[in-house]
């Protein structure tokens, strides 16, 4: 069985863009690199810009108490920031690269222009941000409901988008991610592992039997 590494494609309802519309973003815009922990949006701070990811993971968090909680996971195709903010309001979260991060960097201006004047990419704007929202929705009734063994599996399950792939995040980002400790979520990969379900290693879980994984976060 060959485990593919989810930093190796857009996931489902990512910007797809065609490579004539990112050349063309990346001429008209800043193309940007990020080393793993290098702030790309810092919190409380003026929110200038929009990122388009081209490559690598960005960890979205906020602090609560002095401590960082991850909120999101965002790869190739997200984009972080919020269009409408885009324009120097204080930003309600940060963000930083959890790998080489490289990203197209766009001015709220010159978005909002992009925007009129481009019809077909304004639409891809708008499918995208509606695919995010479910996608947070989904986020909010899984943290809501069920057990953290079913919570555990449903994010495996949408990480790897239902094949069997391998998820490179330490397992304090998952826990946070999953509003639990580290101790409790390495109990149930543990009894995953057990089951066949998934493999564990050093800073990373590889999904095995998607199908499985699925009917238990059911």
């Amino acid at each position: 069985m060959v485990i593919a590494d989810v930093r190796a494609a857009p996931r489902d309802g990512a910007l797809g863009l065609d490579d004539q519309a990112l050349g063309e973003l990346s001429r008209l815009f800043e193309v940007v690199q990020a080393e793993p922990g290098q702030p790309l949006l810092k919190e409380g701070k003026e929110a200038e810009y929009l990122y388009l990811i081209r490559s690598g993971d960005v960890e979205v968090y906020r602090r609560i108490r002095g401590r960082r909680i991850a909120l999101e996971i965002l790869r190739p195709g997200d984009l972080l920031g919020r269009i409408s903010r885009a324009d120097g309001a204080p930003s309600g979260f940060g963000a930083r690269a959890l790998s080489p991060v490289t990203a197209i960097r766009i001015r709220g201006e010159a978005l909002r222009w992009l925007l009129k004047t481009r019809p077909a990419l304004a639409e891809r704007f708008v499918e995208y941000l509606a695919g995010r929202l479910e996608r947070m929705r989904r986020r909010v009734e899984e943290l809501a409901g069920g057990d953290l063994r079913t919570r555990t599996a449903a994010l495996l399950y949408d990480e790897t988008r239902g094949s069997p792939a391998s998820i490179r995040l330490p397992q304090s980002t998952l826990a946070e991610l999953l509003g639990t400790s580290r101790s409790s979520l390495n109990r149930v990969l543990k009894d995953f592992e057990t089951q066949g379900l998934v493999r564990v290693t050093y800073r990373r879980v590889e999904v095995l039997d998607p199908e499985r994984v699925r009917l238990a976060s059911l």
